[in-house]
């Protein structure tokens, strides 16, 4: 711990109906050697037992309730306006860090400089009510990060780690978006000027993937829409800022050609346009 009794990092995870996950990230975020941590559970209105599953874990874990359901992005906001750690891990609740994940990246960024070091994952496939973990998923470093994201380049939220004053220099996250969140968030941080930095070794996070009841596949017109309407923030602030050069062009140009052809079967209208 910091003087003054600051946590070396703060796991922000927000949480609707968790129970069966829940405590499996928390107890993975507790267990992250070399680091001072805090947990900040926002449960987003749950009607299960999730914050029953976490009550009796440590004091370091804070458990805030929100009467209404929000949404993840608000739950996060909240999350970020309550902890108080120097660096700040999002990990959603169905999500595990592994050991050391925290400790490896914390030095990283206080060797580098940088503002979001991003390492390795597997993504945890749920497929017929059987679990199987995939291999490991290694993004390495793109030459421009922005163009990256623009054109689709990815990986899971859980796999970074923030500055605190990156996050505060990135903003909010955009409550008003259904699907596509996290893509928007690295894109603003991005767009801010946020330098990232990859971290190549071990694995840090498992990103639980589940064959049924995501935005994906219970509503693919919402997440395609939402895409569009990031990478459209994106341009127009771009445009405003007179940053749109020639290279983010093409990328918005490929962004949205991408889109297009996945709106086909839902959206003439939009394909169209786009």
């Amino acid at each position: 711990m910091t003087p003054g009794g600051r946590p070396d990092v703060s796991v922000i995870i927000p949480c609707h109906d968790g129970a069966d996950w829940l405590r499996h990230a928390v107890l993975s975020a507790l267990d992250q050697p070399g680091v001072d941590v805090e947990v900040v559970v926002v449960d987003d209105a749950s009607s299960d037992l999730s914050v029953a599953s976490v009550a009796d874990l440590s004091e370091r874990v804070v458990v805030v309730r929100q009467g209404r359901r929000q949404g993840a992005n608000a739950a996060r906001n909240r999350g970020v306006d309550l902890c108080s750690g120097r660096y700040v891990q999002f990990l959603d609740a169905d999500d595990v860090l592994l050991p050391g994940k925290l400790s490896t990246q914390v030095s990283h960024l206080e060797r580098t400089g940088a503002d979001i070091a991003y390492g390795d994952w597997c993504f945890l496939f749920h497929v017929g009510g059987e679990a199987r973990i995939g291999p490991p998923q290694r993004p390495g470093q793109p030459e421009d990060i922005l163009e990256a994201w623009i054109v689709g380049w990815w990986y899971a939220p859980c796999a970074a780690l923030f500055t605190r004053d990156a996050v505060l220099r990135v903003g909010p996250w955009d409550e008003s978006l259904p699907a596509a969140q996290d893509r928007a968030y690295m894109l603003a941080a991005a767009v801010a000027g946020c330098r990232f930095e990859y971290v190549a070794g071990e694995v840090g996070a498992i990103y639980r993937r589940h064959d049924s009841g995501s935005i994906t596949t219970s509503d693919p017109l919402r997440q395609r829409r939402s895409h569009v309407a990031v990478v459209m923030a994106v341009e127009q602030r771009l445009r405003s800022d007179g940053r749109l050069t020639p290279r983010y062009r093409s990328a918005l140009a490929q962004a949205y050609l991408d889109s297009a052809r996945k709106l086909y079967r839902y959206d003439r209208t939009q394909w169209r346009a786009l």
